[in-house]
């Protein structure tokens, strides 16, 4: 009904994608994206959309999507919308792809999302290559996994791996495994970071674990 969803032109696989997901009519689903999703937002779904398709076909599985509660499908439409990083929206299908595969055994929730929603394409290269090379960073001193050896290895600047261990360690994806600095807060000394201290590592917290779990190919 083209009449009363005009922004949808062209945007099929978005309008499949949400009917799914969101399991509404094709009706509302339309003024959904008509008054909520727009433009380029439409756009970035579409291609998620045409991620998650080829995701099903390769595992061999019906195209059926498993709907989500109202409530975590529309947090998931208003962040994975917004992404234009094509790594990214990579991620948001497979998000979709291994919570519709019963094999998966990935259940979304709104932390996995909100974590998603506020990484970049760098942050989540990193994360997974912490995963892979056993999951600690060190500093030089400790001969570990120091920044000049992950600017190397991700092949991007220092500067902008230590933002991403900041960025991911405010996400809560990281964890300090030996002590750093500490401050008391009432309740004793606890840790704060992060830090580039020689006695400081890092690992992945449960919820790094569980977001890796929730994007894996």
């Amino acid at each position: 009904m083209p009449s009363e969803i005009p922004a949808l032109t062209g945007s099929g696989a978005a309008l499949v994608l949400l009917m799914k997901l969101l399991s509404k009519p094709v009706r509302e689903v339309g003024e959904l994206l008509t008054d909520y999703v727009r433009g380029w937002r439409l756009a970035n779904l579409e291609r998620i959309a045409q991620k998650l398709d080829t995701k099903l076909r390769e595992r061999q599985l019906p195209p059926e999507i498993k709907p989500l509660p109202t409530g975590i499908g529309l947090v998931l439409v208003d962040a994975a919308s917004r992404e234009e990083d094509d790594d990214l929206q990579s991620l948001w299908a497979n998000l979709l792809a291994n919570h519709t595969d019963p094999n998966a055994g990935v259940d979304l929730d709104k932390d996995i999302l909100d974590v998603l929603h506020q990484m970049t394409s760098i942050d989540a290269r990193l994360l997974i290559y912490l995963q892979t090379h056993s999951a600690d960073i060190h500093t030089a001193l400790a001969g570990g996994f120091d920044t000049p050896r992950l600017a190397r290895d991700l092949r991007v600047e220092p500067p902008r791996i230590a933002r991403s261990i900041n960025n991911l360690w405010r996400l809560g994806c990281l964890v300090q495994e030996q002590a750093g600095p500490q401050r008391l807060d009432g309740m004793g000394l606890r840790v704060v970071g992060p830090t580039a201290d020689d006695n400081v590592s890092y690992g992945l917290s449960p919820l790094g674990e569980a977001l890796l779990r929730a994007v894996r190919p």
